[in-house]
């Protein structure tokens, strides 16, 4: 599946990060305290999802990124990321970066020479 097949039909928030986070932080208009499963689709359509929660300031710690950490690499190609409020919702939750809404985000990782911050922090209007 290409980048396009990815974006296709989909209004996501596009962010680049360096490879091989060990977390990524999402600061997106989500509500504090609050659990949601995080579906990351890689190029070829699999999709993998993981568990995570928001904390009081409803930033999104994604931590246990061990099932994708493969993917999270330059080679890997394009990840699109959804969130749902159960792991039986069908709806993704609605993401807000400014003042835009989005149903998704789709990340790019780019090979990085030194020593990368192992927290990624995806956010807007700072």
């Amino acid at each position: 599946m290409s980048q396009n097949l990815l974006e296709s039909c989909r209004n996501c928030y596009k962010v680049t990060l360096p490879e091989c986070p060990e977390t990524i932080v999402l600061v997106a208009g989500l509500f504090a305290n609050r659990s949601y499963y995080c579906r990351f689709t890689d190029k070829m359509g699999n999709r993998y999802t993981i568990a995570s929660g928001t904390e009081a300031q409803g930033k999104l710690l994604i931590t246990d990124l061990s099932l994708i950490q493969p993917l999270l690499t330059a080679a890997g190609g394009p990840l699109l990321l959804e969130l749902f409020a159960t792991d039986t919702t069908c709806a993704p939750t609605t993401l807000r970066f400014c003042t835009t809404d989005y149903t998704c985000v789709l990340l790019e990782f780019v090979a990085t020479s030194g020593s990368v911050n192992s927290t990624q922090l995806v956010q807007c209007c700072e």
